[in-house]
């Protein structure tokens, strides 16, 4: 019984193994061009986060920075501690 099965297994037929090394080269090649383009395209995206932050910051500062408005009280006669304490001179 043993003997049959070991004789079956040495009649079945033998793959090329030519062509299995080029193969997995090709597949190597493959997956190294895969991980070339992720990097890439890391990169890429890294950048353009990077410029999506500083122009965030840059329009938040813009923002941000003090600006000259109309003046609350044009006269310091009206203002609070002159009408409760009166005038101070």
């Amino acid at each position: 019984m043993i003997d049959a099965d070991l004789q079956r297994l040495a009649d079945r037929d033998q793959p090329a193994l030519g062509a299995l090394q080029s193969a997995i080269w090709r597949r190597e090649n493959e997956f190294l061009a895969s991980r070339k383009m992720a990097r890439r395209l890391a990169g890429w995206q890294a950048g353009v986060l990077a410029l999506g932050i500083l122009g965030a910051v840059g329009l938040g500062m813009a923002a941000a920075a003090p600006q000259s408005g109309p003046e609350i009280m044009a006269s310091s006669d009206l203002s609070p501690d002159r009408l409760i304490l009166g005038d101070a001179e």
